[in-house]
């Protein structure tokens, strides 16, 4: 697809080194009532058993729910990636600059029991029109094997919305609740080409607030910060974006229906699911520049 003239600015751009599948053949399974659109979430309604690691070097909390190893509400762990203690920090930030889509391009294809396929397809011609990533369907049961890609996502069926951050290595999963929108597809696919949230970023208590009184018991891990995970987190970003498509609205989680976060000055805000904002745009294709 041709690409438009790129806006600027910078986005969060944050690498963990994954290598999870989330296989799901369900799509008659409940989902849930909960507005899945506002912030996502990859077992809405359902609480697991809180435990601690190490991620990329940092400590980290996480929820294991249905096997799962949940993180920050979207992003599914494996086992193996889970550390008991700090990794070494020079082999550490080597696997998080392996984990770019190589030549700009993400392979892709689409579960045949996921309902509502054309918020996919609309999520990555967003993709597409904005930035330097090229997306290309294929189907795993045509053609030879050997003529396959190696690394590709799949978009499954869920509970709710899930996906990896950046390339993992063979196959990998975006999954689609049917309460998930076309925004929520293109916040997955940020996450697969390795952005993070938003509000997690390094610097954000510069400009946020965190009010752990008013967070759910047991999710408080979606709020931890980033401190060091092997890279610099003013590489593709200049400040904290409010209009990002990866920032959580105040209300994210909130146990009594107070903000669980606020700007400085303690005044709310809302999120935004329709699509990459400027900055987010700008530091996707610096993360991503176009070839000479």
């Amino acid at each position: 697809m041709k690409k438009i003239n790129k806006l600027c600015l910078s986005a969060s751009i944050l690498f963990l080194v994954s290598s999870c599948n989330v296989e799901s053949d369900f799509e008659t399974n409940p989902t849930s009532n909960a507005d899945l659109s506002k912030h996502e979430i990859a077992f809405p309604d359902a609480k697991g058993v809180v435990k601690t690691g190490f991620l990329n070097g940092q400590e980290i909390s996480y929820e294991v729910i249905n096997g799962y190893n949940v993180y920050q509400g979207d992003i599914i762990l494996t086992d193996s990636q889970i550390k008991s203690s700090p990794d070494n920090y020079a082999a550490k930030t080597v696997a998080l600059n392996n984990r770019r889509w190589s030549n700009n391009t993400v392979y892709y294809t689409v579960n045949r029991k996921l309902s509502n396929t054309r918020r996919v397809y609309d999520a990555i011609a967003h993709w597409e029109a904005y930035t330097n990533i090229t997306f290309i369907e294929f189907n795993p049961k045509k053609g030879k094997r050997s003529n396959n890609p190696t690394n590709y996502i799949e978009f499954v069926p869920g509970f709710g919305c899930s996906s990896n951050v950046g390339m993992i290595g063979g196959k990998q999963t975006i999954t689609l609740a049917s309460g998930c929108s076309t925004g929520n597809a293109i916040h997955e696919i940020a996450h697969a080409v390795g952005v993070f949230h938003e509000h997690s970023r390094a610097d954000r208590d510069n400009h946020i607030v965190i009010h752990y009184e008013n967070i759910s018991s047991g999710v408080e891990s979606n709020f931890e910060r980033a401190v060091d995970r092997g890279y610099n987190a003013s590489d593709y970003t200049s400040e904290l974006d409010f209009g990002s498509v990866m920032m959580y609205p105040s209300n994210a989680f909130s146990s009594n229906g107070l903000p669980t976060i606020t700007k400085l000055d303690g005044s709310t805000f809302s999120s935004q699911r329709n699509g990459l904002s400027p900055s987010d745009i700008q530091g996707i294709n610096l993360m991503y520049p176009a070839s000479n």
